[in-house]
């Protein structure tokens, strides 16, 4: 949960169809905060934060391999001008936030001046991507089509 305010969670049943009144629910779960990441989010003109959920999880050591698995979704998506870089991965080595950054940061870098236009391009790129019959992975891993 990365609301500011924290989360609870509870699940319920869903409504069998007869019109019954009891609903079968869980007690709520105690309030969950998650820590931000390490790493601030990168300036949205240049580049922009991606969390994706890993099928099957990352396996340990976990730092190393999102590194190595961030690098080579880079080579198999071929940006010229656009990398990833990993920034954290959960425990479970399921969840990964990586953020897609420009090789190069133009010299006279000016928020109103820069065009967003490369980086939507390569949003959308990678969303195709993402959603195509061959998938976005690397080594074994792919990114689930139907998570967020």
């Amino acid at each position: 949960c990365r609301d500011e305010h924290g989360c609870i969670f509870r699940a319920c049943l869903r409504d069998d169809g007869s019109g019954g009144a009891d609903q079968q629910c869980t007690q709520p779960s105690a309030l969950v905060r998650t820590p931000a990441p390490l790493l601030p989010s990168p300036e949205p003109h240049l580049a922009a934060r991606l969390e994706l959920l890993v099928s099957p999880p990352l396996s340990p050591p976990i730092g190393g391999v999102a590194r190595a698995w961030a690098r080579e979704l880079t080579a198999g998506l071929a940006f010229r001008d656009f990398l990833l870089q990993e920034v954290e991965v959960s425990s479970t080595g399921a969840l990964v936030l990586v953020d897609l950054v420009p090789r190069r940061v133009p010299q006279h870098f000016s928020p109103l001046l820069t065009s967003t236009a490369p980086l939507e391009g390569a949003l959308i790129a990678i969303a195709r991507r993402v959603h195509s019959a061959s998938g976005l992975g690397a080594m074994g891993h792919l990114v689930d089509s139907k998570a967020g």
